[in-house]
């Protein structure tokens, strides 16, 4: 939060704070606009919870989402920055018995048609979801950030200068998909599965759960997360709380600059 508020307020800002269910919601004006800050919680239902409070009371445009989180591609280092295109859930998912029958299989459930690759017992599936305007519930595979906020963040990001931990310059990468659950994820076997598999690209506890509530509220979404770690693909201890400093600036610098083409678009 602090790494975000250097980044796109001003040092005579002026902030009035409000608080809701314990939420305290930051609110200033730039560029003729005004800007509502606030935290949105560890894990998925903080961040639901939040962001839905946010969307009841204040109204926004859209919200750009600030933060850090673990990378899945083996080409990704600490301190790169991702912007993904869409968001999954991780843990939607029928977690089975053994077939006895049968070593390597599992007891398919009769309501249940898998449909995606299954990580051991747990067989990933769809999150059903209603949205604005609709009343018939439908699963979604994947929430989509809104395609001309991720326009701008294309443009911007070959104007970002950022760097990693050991000094070299940091990547700020586009697309994709990005993976959310309730887990801090620190597996090797599982990083490697959600890449190979889903072709997700980073991991974290907020994301995916933001962009529900936007699908389901229609409220333009675009999430901006650099690398604290390697979600369970280094070598050793992670390192996230090492580099959480560096790769939070590295998100707010980029919101920043996201922000700032907002501004001038308008």
């Amino acid at each position: 939060m602090n790494a975000l508020k250097r980044a796109v307020l001003t040092p005579d800002s002026k902030v009035r704070n409000t608080e809701i269910n314990g939420t305290v919601f930051s609110e200033a004006q730039r560029g003729g606009r005004r800007l509502i800050i606030w935290m949105s919680g560890v894990s998925m239902i903080n961040a639901s919870m939040s962001t839905q409070l946010a969307i009841d009371h204040f109204h926004p445009d859209a919200i750009l989402f600030s933060g850090i989180a673990g990378g899945l591609d083996p080409s990704f280092q600490p301190g790169d920055v991702v912007i993904p295109a869409q968001w999954m859930h991780q843990a939607e998912a029928a977690w089975l018995n053994p077939d006895p029958q049968r070593p390597g299989f599992y007891v398919i459930p009769e309501y249940f048609r898998p449909r995606y690759p299954n990580f051991g017992n747990i067989f990933p599936d769809d999150v059903w979801v209603v949205r604005k305007g609709e009343t018939k519930p439908r699963q979604v595979h994947a929430f989509a950030v809104d395609p001309n906020l991720l326009d701008l963040a294309r443009v911007t990001a070959a104007k970002v200068s950022i760097q990693r931990p050991d000094g070299s310059k940091a990547k700020v990468v586009i697309g994709g998909t990005g993976m959310s659950g309730p887990i801090f994820l620190d597996d090797r076997s599982f990083r490697d599965f959600a890449f190979q598999k889903w072709h997700a690209r980073i991991h974290e506890m907020e994301g995916t759960a933001i962009a529900q509530v936007g699908y389901s509220n229609r409220v333009p979404i675009l999430i901006v997360r650099a690398l604290s770690d390697l979600a369970g693909g280094q070598g050793g201890v992670n390192q996230e709380e090492r580099n959480s400093q560096l790769a939070a600036s590295n998100a707010a610098e980029v919101t920043a600059k996201i922000l700032e083409r907002i501004e001038s678009a308008q």
